[in-house]
Order: structure tokens, then sequence, then C-alpha cells
């Protein structure tokens, strides 16, 4: 029997729509991937009731505040409620004084507009305890959630950062955790409310006019306030996590391709990467449109409910038209009713906005509950100078289970590199060059083979410990905004001024930092914005040799530097580091004659080895890549001349 369309499913993304989440361009990964460890799988959804146990266990150590901020709003409440009763039963109760002949004094004009101002005073200031202190967990809750994620990420990277979305997870970070604020700041304390404040109106109303005007409308307090939390449950839920996908996408899509301008223009991309960027936004729209749709359904019901109950008061409980002396009590009992129904509303928002918040926290849990590529601990590095083997080595970068399987990125790949040596990667793009080095970094662990340093197996050894004693300078150069000094003593925090210029001269940056008004004190600005492309490249290359590592694994260290000037550095390099094993990967093959040995790779495969001049004279790979580069250079050089 086939599942009747629900109200929202006109609103709902089609599977269509889903499906296109997971659709990517070349070299992106799925919404299910985004944000997770490059090639982790997915940890299983979490529940709601898990989630919150999660929530409320990360933030325990701040929510004690909760109960001033419940015990304020409760009082809120119970005030705005008593002003508006109080109000109404002393101007009804002098109508109906004056009506009958009565008179009163001004003294009881002064003594209810005093008992008012002091009941609006009072109100006014537990709701700003009940703000203050609600706001105050919330906030401390989203500080340690993102202290959090930043302790589960650290042992992720830097795989989280080569192959996940890094727009998706900043969304992640920033975003989704901000919408978390709604669990913390408008949910716990208002669900409390909601339980009493509906008892004591109850009371109130029993007390004011008749024991079944109370229990009539308990009970449809009780009726609303299921009702409310109970509509389009799972149909809020689908909404909103949809939503909260699309939403990673769209900021995913937007920084791809603001990063990657100049090769979305280069290839003709502008119209597709336009067109998937609007495939997001409509299925985030159709998301919204479910929500929006939830969110009338609930407010409906709330003013019902509200009209409902006073009737069922002003039914059961006004008097005949002869007797006025219960008009007083039955209209107090009817304004506190309408008062009151301001905790209906605060269910139906967090209702509606919490399936935003949980959408939002399920991916910050994903995130934050992905395991490691490869495990924390392990033994030191050994002692230096030591080889590095590769024995057989294969690897296929991790896919999600809902991709296909991908090609290996390496295969069957051996090779030595003699201590103290200087090894040239060459090989054309994809080749699996970079590859190589994440491994020797491990970013992750082989499938199978294996990698020694020496006689220890590279998978003992700790991530930390390898990475610090092995600097990577790539051609993706990361500078800290802060001033150069620090930048470089990121390497070495207890260099001393005379090691950071020794090491600046080096890399011919020393004239130049000193003509800066601050000196080494000078902020690069953001991303190190302040520097030119080649100033940040040699600054990352100042970085690694200050750091006296007994390996240098340099990938694409001299792409943004002149030829002349990248000859100068690599001969510098070589001559401070005499003793260093120097792992460099390339594109630029004048150099490569100059190195002890040169492995070529192709498509994951290692198909030459050996001596520089020795594997030249094959006529194989490496002498195709050379005279390709050479013709490229050519053909440059005469259009220059022919402008």
């Amino acid at each position: 029997m086939s599942k009747k369309p629900g109200f929202l499913d006109r609103w709902r993304p089609t599977k269509g729509d889903t499906e296109d989440l997971n659709q990517n361009l070349p070299g992106q990964t799925s919404v299910a991937e985004a944000g997770e460890a490059a090639g982790s799988p997915a940890p299983d959804k979490v529940g709601t009731r898990q989630l919150i146990a999660w929530l409320l266990s990360l933030a325990h150590p701040v929510l004690k505040p909760l109960y001033i901020s419940g015990a304020a709003r409760l009082l809120d409440q119970g005030l705005g409620i008593g002003l508006i009763t109080f109000g109404v039963y002393r101007v009804s109760a002098a109508v109906v004084e004056i009506a009958g002949g009565g008179a009163f004094p001004m003294s009881y004009l002064w003594v209810s507009i005093a008992v008012m101002a002091a009941l609006a005073f009072l109100k006014a200031f537990f709701r700003y305890l009940e703000q203050f202190a609600g706001h105050y967990v919330a906030f401390k809750a989203l500080e340690i959630l993102r202290q959090e994620m930043f302790l589960r990420l650290a042992p992720q990277s830097p795989a989280c950062m080569v192959g996940a979305k890094s727009g998706d997870l900043l969304a992640r970070i920033t975003g989704d955790i901000d919408r978390i604020e709604v669990f913390f700041a408008h949910t716990l304390v208002p669900a409390f409310s909601a339980l009493i404040i509906p008892l004591g109106v109850s009371i109130l109303t029993g007390f004011l006019v008749s024991p079944l005007s109370g229990a009539l409308l308990f009970l449809i307090y009780l009726a609303t306030l299921t009702s409310l939390a109970l509509l389009g449950g799972g149909e809020g839920n689908r909404a909103a996590d949809a939503s909260a996908s699309a939403k990673g996408q769209v900021s995913q899509s937007v920084t791809d391709s603001v990063n990657g301008i100049s090769e979305v223009v280069g290839y003709g991309l502008q119209r597709t990467r336009i067109i998937q960027l609007e495939r997001y936004m409509s299925i985030d729209g159709a998301a919204s449109r479910a929500l929006t749709s939830l969110y009338a359904l609930r407010r409906a019901l709330t003013q019902s409910g509200m009209y409902l109950a006073a009737l069922a008061v002003i039914w059961v409980g006004m008097p005949a038209s002869t007797d006025f002396t219960a008009l007083a009590p039955a209209l107090a009992a009817v304004f506190a009713v309408l008062r009151s129904w301001e905790v209906c509303r605060g269910v139906e928002d967090f209702s509606t906005f919490l399936a935003n918040s949980f959408a939002a926290a399920r991916r910050v849990w994903q995130v934050a509950n992905t395991a490691p590529q490869v495990p924390t601990g392990g033994k030191q590095l050994p002692a230096a100078p030591f080889p590095i083997i590769f024995e057989d080595v294969s690897f296929t970068y991790p896919q999600s289970g809902k991709q296909i399987s991908a090609p290996a990125a390496l295969s069957d790949i051996s090779f030595t590199i003699p201590a103290g040596s200087w090894t040239a990667i060459c090989g054309a793009t994809g080749s699996g060059k970079s590859t190589l080095a994440r491994l020797l970094l491990r970013y992750w662990d082989v499938d199978s083979g294996q990698i020694l340093l020496g006689k220890l197996p590279l998978s003992e050894v700790d991530p930390e410990a390898l990475r610090r004693a092995i600097p990577l300078v790539t051609q993706r150069i990361h500078i800290f905004s802060a001033s150069i000094a620090d930048n470089l003593r990121l390497a070495k925090p207890d260099a001393e001024e005379e090691q950071l210029w020794q090491v600046l001269k080096i890399v011919e940056l020393d004239q130049t930092v000193a003509d800066l008004p601050a000196g080494l004190k000078t902020r690069v600005g953001k991303h190190g914005g302040a520097l030119s492309g080649g100033q940040r490249q040699r600054l990352a290359l100042a970085r690694a040799l200050l750091s006296d590592s007994p390996v240098l694994v340099l990938d694409e260290f001299t792409a943004h530097l002149e030829p002349q000037l990248a000859e100068r550095l690599r001969s510098r390099v070589r001559e401070l580091r005499p003793q260093a094993t120097i792992i460099e990967i390339t594109h630029t093959l004048r150099q490569v004659e100059e190195a002890d040995q040169v492995l070529v790779l192709s498509r994951g495969k290692l198909v030459e080895q050996g001596a520089p001049k020795q594997v030249l004279a094959q006529a194989g790979e490496l002498a195709k890549l050379v005279a390709h580069e050479r013709d490229a250079e050519f053909t440059l050089g005469q259009e220059n001349s022919d402008k």
C-alpha cells in the first residue's frame, strides 16, 4: 500500500533534487563527505535524543545559570499575567460598582496604578534577568562547542583539509554552531515554563470562575501544546536537514568559485558554476518553504487554541444578564488566559526553529565524531640519518559509500631515498607525486605495502612527532595573520632574532623585511595578504629551514618564483642542509639533473628511477616531459618576441 503524500510534500525537495546534492563537478566531493575527514566514512546519523544528550554533556559546566533563567522566566510570565489580570479586575470591579450607583475614592485609582507600576517594573527586571542568564549560557555553550570542534578536527588534520570542502567545513564551524544557540537560549527554559504557567493559569481560572472552567482550560492547553510539539516533526526535520545541506553546498560553491576564479574563467566554467549554485539555492528554497508552511500551521493552531480557550472561559464563567458580581473575576480570567498564551507561542517558535537548530547540530556532530584517518600516539622518529623506503606501496583515496570506487592513486610503488640525498619526483599532473608526500607525513596510512624510516615502520610513528620533524613546503602556503617573526617561530618557538634574520637572508627576504616600518614585527595580514605570492612562498621556505629537520619535503616550492631566483634558492638549501634528506616534487625540470636521483610517476605507477642523466638517456617518460617543457618555453618565447 503506497503512502499518501503529506500536506508538505509539495514543498519537499524531490528525489532528483536531493540526488543533485551528491552530483558534483569533477574534483568535488558529495554532501555526505563535505566537512568530514577526507574519505572517512560518515558516522551513523545521530538520533535527536542522543544529539540532545551530547549537547547537554558538552555544555554541562555552564548550564547552572539556566536555573536562574528559568526562575526569572516564570516570574516574568507570572508578573505579566498578574499585571493584566489585576488591571482588568480593578477596572471591571470599578465599572460594576459605579454602574450600580456606588462610588470609589481616588485612593482606589492610585493604589491600582502603584501596584501595576510595581508589577511592570518587576516584570521588566525579571525579563532582563531571564534573557541575560539564558544568552550567557547559550554563548558559553557555543564557545565550548567551537573548542570541541577544533579539538576533534586536530587529529583529523591535515587529511580533512585535503579532501574536505573547506567552505562547507567553515559553515559548520561558524553558521551551524551559531544556529545551535536556539536550543540553549530559546528551548529549554520556554519548554519548562510551558509546563508550569498553563497549570498555574488553569488553577487561577478555577479559583476566579469555576473548577469546571479551570479543568476545561487545562485540557485545551494540553491539546494545543502537544499538537505544537508533534505537528510536522518528521517533515520539519527532513526539510531542515535538506536546507542545512544545501546551505553548506552554497557556501562551498561560492568558496570554490572565488578561490578558483582563474581556473573557472580559464576553462570557461562560469555558466556551469552558476547553474550549480542555482541548483543548491533552489533546494534550500524548497526546504525553507516547507519550514515556512509548518510555521504557518503552528501559528494557526496557536491562535485557534487561544481563542477557543477564551471562549471556553466565557461560556462557562460569564454571569447571567442580571448578575454582575461575577463579571470582574470572569473578565480577569479571560485576559489572564489571553496573556498566558505567550508560553504557547514560545513552544510554537522553538518547535519551528528547533528543527533548523538540530539539523545544524547534526552536521556539527558528524564532524566532531568522525574518526581520525590515522591513530594518534606512537614512537618518535629514529635518530638521523635514516633512509626512507617505500615497499610495494598501494593507496586509493577513501571514498564515501555512495561514490563509485576511485582508481588507485598509487600502485605497487617501491623505491629507496638514501639518507642525505636530494631526490626529485617528477610526473604529469595527477600522477601521484603529492600523494607520496602526504603518505610520508601520514595524512593517511597505505592500503598495502609499507613505508620505513630506516628499520622503523612509518605506521608506528606518532603522526604529530612526524609532522613536527618533517616540514612540508608546498605551493599552497598558509601564512597566519600575525607578524613575520610569529610566522617564522611556528617552526621553532625559541628561535632568536638573529636566527630569523639568517633564514630570511637565505631566501633573500632579509632586505625586504628590513625595509618594512616594523621589521620582523610587521603583521602580514589575513593569509599573508600584505606579501606577494613569491614572498609568501619564500617565507614558508624560511620557516621550514628554521626547523633543523633531518628531512625536507618541497612540493613545487619555487612555483611562484622567477627561474633565476628559484635556482639560487635551490642551491642555498643544499649548501645550508648538506646532511638533510631532501625530497623535491616538481613540474619544472630545468634543474632535475642536479638531483642525486629522480623518480618518475605516471598514473600512480613508478615508471622510471635512477640517476637523472641515466634516466634521461633512456628516452622514456622523463625525456618526454623535459621535451614538452622545452617546447612550451620555446612557444612562449616566440609569442613574446612577436609582441
